[in-house]
């Protein structure tokens, strides 16, 4: 959330990327990125509800909007099962 030091983006330049611009895959993905994201997270996502009579505004607040609360609860689950089963090293 802060801007990069001027040295940061200097060094990040000499960096050398010519082994992942020459990957076909990670360049597909780069290029195509913004295709795929609304065919597999917009349209996919909303196709079904209106494929059984559901209208768009309803899909779109549907699948939005409950995808949304459940990515937020299994990235809490996640991080509560973690601190639930996992090691305690800090603990005698």
């Amino acid at each position: 959330m802060m801007r990069k030091h001027p040295d940061v983006i200097e060094k990040g330049k000499t960096i050398d990327l010519s082994d992942l611009e020459s990957d076909f895959l990670v360049m597909a993905q780069k290029r195509w990125y913004n295709f795929f994201y609304v065919i597999l997270a917009v349209m996919l996502p909303i196709g079904p509800p209106m494929a059984f009579g559901e209208s768009l505004s309803n899909s779109i607040f549907v699948c939005f909007f409950f995808r949304y609360i459940f990515q937020l609860n299994l990235t809490w689950l996640v991080n509560s099962a973690a601190h639930l089963y996992g090691t305690k090293p800090y603990h005698k």
